[in-house]
């Protein structure tokens, strides 16, 4: 139903498909069911929406194995942003976090988390790793501001997001301990 209703809103317009390969069990495990893969498939040959899908890199070779891909697609590869491009995409999002998450949000703690997520989120492309890492930090924050029985230590439960906030989340999803994540690369 979701797919339907997606491909009928983008009528006349483009529907965007982010981890398209999701959709095509015939060349890997797709998590949604035939008849769901099915109608995405149907409207890549339709002309009543562009569907613009999003993938890695070796995803898309082994979907362009496929007649279906190769002769109704073309790729566009999208560099990641740099750490400085990253830290001005970060920026903008300044604002929803400290609304969505109720806490204040420093500003130097977004340039750490675009930083951070330079170096050790290697698997999730710039500017995505570092919204990623920014989310967690705020969720972070917010949990322990507002929840005194919740205690992550290193998480100061002063409803504020600083670098060290930033470095406890990355820590979680790197599984890299903090101390780690502040020394110098050699």
């Amino acid at each position: 139903a979701a797919m339907r209703a997606g491909l009928r809103r983008a009528s006349g317009g483009v529907l965007l498909v982010p981890n398209i390969q999701r959709f095509f069990s015939f060349m890997l495990r797709a998590p949604f069911p035939e008849q769901v893969n099915r109608e995405l498939q149907k409207a890549l040959l339709g002309n009543e929406q562009i569907i613009v899908g999003t993938t890695t890199l070796g995803d898309y070779e082994l979907l362009s194995q496929n007649s279906l891909i190769r002769q109704n697609s073309q790729r566009l590869n999208v560099p990641p942003t740099t750490v400085k491009e990253t830290i001005s995409v970060i920026h903008a999002h300044q604002e929803r976090l400290k609304s969505e998450y109720e806490i204040a949000v420093k500003l130097d703690a977004l340039e750490t988390a675009a930083q951070i997520a330079n170096q050790y989120m290697k698997s999730i492309a710039l500017p995505a790793a570092a919204i990623q890492l920014a989310e967690r930090s705020c969720a972070l924050v917010r949990i322990a501001s507002s929840s005194p029985e919740v205690v992550y230590p290193g998480i100061a439960p002063d409803n504020t997001l600083d670098g060290e906030d930033v470095m406890e989340a990355a820590a979680q999803i790197t599984s890299i301990p903090v101390s780690k994540l502040n020394e110098d690369e050699r």
